[in-house]
């Protein structure tokens, strides 16, 4: 069977075909693969993590804290994987080994991973296949395990590199006992991880070499704002923070304005209809009156036809002379009287009373 992990909450690193549970220890113990497979959490804090982020691991105080639970839908698998980071920094139990992860109960498991911190080597009591105890020392730093059980064979990886490949004896004989219980960090046979833990992953598949390489070689994220349209993008980061500020039109006559930019992103547009694209030649939007009004060429051209003619000078001469309000009247020029002479279109014209109009 063949798991398909659907949550967002896996990073692009992890392989999802066939994963089963993925605990990241982000302040829980949660399974984010999508699956459910949530561990209880019995005493275990949270620490900080390789990329040196606060409340990101499990803390294990090698005594009495751990975390179990069951991994539903493993059925039988012919090949799994299982890949730990591991701070191993003590011995606090007193115990020989420290247990880091279990399958199955105790006396039922089919496989029991553990470190000796003291004696600096690796425990795999496995059911499926045979390891002679490999001498190691990753005391007191970050290391990244995988252990991949198939057919016939068995590898063990160590940051990213082929540590010892083991015969595997039991696969397709009865090697998986049945019990899909979990522990991770003890909790059984008073054998407990004194350190941190992190992100654990379980898969009922072999990952390949690239898989288990891309899994050890994650660069320590960069926050900042992943936006490329934002006005703050940092095109180094690879976290988003939540610090993004909007970017796009400013203009509040355009069709796609945006209230809430802080500065220009998206080309403004003025095609919308009511608005500007109703418009055609020779007219502009008005927002006042919202419609369409004709585009002064010219302050001569009074009825708006384009054309400088006798009917903008009719019109001129009907409110010649006029009377205006007196915060109208430039100082400088003084009332006009008929009779003063005037200047139009560059011209200077006399001008004359006839009846009531002022004529030139």
């Amino acid at each position: 069977m063949c798991l398909n992990a659907t949550s967002q909450n896996v990073p692009d690193y992890v392989p999802p075909d066939g994963l089963v549970a993925w605990y990241p220890f982000n302040g829980n113990a949660n399974d984010e693969s999508g699956n459910g497979n949530n561990g209880q959490n019995n005493g275990v804090s949270f620490g900080t993590d390789r990329f040196g982020t606060v409340n990101s691991a499990g803390s294990f105080n090698g005594v009495s804290s751990y975390v179990n639970g069951s991994l539903v839908g493993l059925n039988n698998p012919s090949e799994i994987t299982l890949s730990i980071w591991l701070l191993s920094q003590g011995d606090a139990g007193g115990q020989p080994y420290d247990l880091f992860f279990q399958l199955g109960n105790y006396g039922q498991h089919t496989f029991a991973y553990a470190y000796n911190h003291s004696g600096t080597n690796i425990d795999f009591h496995s059911n499926c296949f045979y390891n002679p105890y490999s001498s190691l020392d990753i005391n007191d730093e970050w290391h990244h395990l995988v252990i991949v059980s198939g057919v016939g064979t068995a590898s063990f990886y160590v940051d990213g590199e082929l540590f010892v490949n083991m015969n595997s004896v039991n696969w397709g004989g009865g090697c998986y006992l049945g019990s899909n219980a979990f522990y991770i960090g003890g909790g059984a046979d008073n054998q407990y991880t004194t350190g941190l833990i992190d992100e654990v992953g379980f898969w009922d598949r072999a990952l390949t070499e690239a898989e288990i390489e891309a899994l050890y070689t994650v660069e320590i994220p960069i926050s900042g704002c992943t936006d490329e349209t934002a006005c703050n993008f940092d095109s180094e980061a690879t976290s988003d923070d939540d610090s993004c500020v909007p970017s796009g039109c400013m203009e509040a006559e355009a069709c796609n304005y945006n209230a809430l930019a802080e500065c220009e992103g998206e080309a403004c547009d003025y095609s919308c209809c009511p608005g500007p694209g109703c418009c055609g030649e020779g007219m502009y939007w008005d927002y006042e009156f919202e419609q369409c009004m004709v585009s002064e060429t010219c302050q001569e051209d009074l009825d708006g036809d384009g054309v400088i003619g006798v009917n903008d000078l009719m019109q001129l001469l009907s409110v010649y002379a006029t009377d205006c309000e007196a915060e109208d009247v430039d100082p400088e020029l003084g009332e006009f009287t008929c009779g003063d002479p005037m200047s139009y279109h560059g011209y200077d014209y006399a001008t004359v009373l006839i009846g009531e109009q002022c004529w030139f």
